[in-house]
């Protein structure tokens, strides 16, 4: 860049400045409608097809690219069931097209929760379980159930349902029952 020629104008300034990545830029008043655009461009990157996250940009060229640079995920709705389901789901996609999943699911309560589970570190299938405390019968309840998820399937099982209630200075009650309902599946990714 030393060979550049010496600026004469306010316009070969800029340029100048585009070209020695000068940080005054900024400090620059443009004048007129070029000056405007090439301080734009002098700022922005543009030149080099992305701007970059220090200036204000994304660092990428695409939407998927900007959300990973930004690790922000977007989010997909792979399955929903108002009315939830203890049966087989079938998702709207293959759980290894994202990073993670999210179920929403309620045990017998209509106490809504969920878990959200990392797909690269995921056994094929999550052991869903919910816990409340009752104050009047001064009972605790815990519940779950291991769901099988493959590709696009997510199934309930069955083997591995139960149920307990421990109330005050009682035996535990346990049932191999499945209480457990599934009402959404979000897939997040880039």
């Amino acid at each position: 860049m030393n060979d550049l020629p010496e600026p004469i104008s306010r316009e070969d300034m800029l340029l100048h400045n585009i070209a020695v990545g000068t940080p005054d830029v900024e400090d620059m008043e443009p004048i007129s409608r070029e000056e405007i655009y090439l301080k734009y461009i002098a700022m922005n990157g543009l030149n080099s097809g992305t701007i970059q996250i220090d200036k204000g940009g994304t660092g990428a060229t695409t939407a998927e690219g900007a959300r990973e640079n930004l690790d922000i995920f977007k989010i997909y709705i792979l399955y929903e069931n108002q009315q939830g389901t203890d049966g087989t789901i079938t998702l709207n996609d293959n759980v290894e097209n994202y990073e993670y999943i999210e179920i929403f699911y309620s045990g017998d309560n209509n106490i809504l929760t969920s878990s959200k589970v990392p797909i690269s570190s995921y056994s094929q299938g999550v052991a869903l379980v919910t816990s409340n405390y009752y104050t009047p019968t001064v009972t605790t309840h815990l519940k779950c159930i291991y769901l099988n998820i493959s590709a696009n399937i997510i199934t309930f099982n069955a083997l591995t349902a139960g149920f307990m209630y421990f109330k005050n200075n009682e035996l535990p009650t346990v049932n191999n029952e499945n209480v457990m309902k599934v009402y959404r599946v979000i897939g997040y990714k880039y």
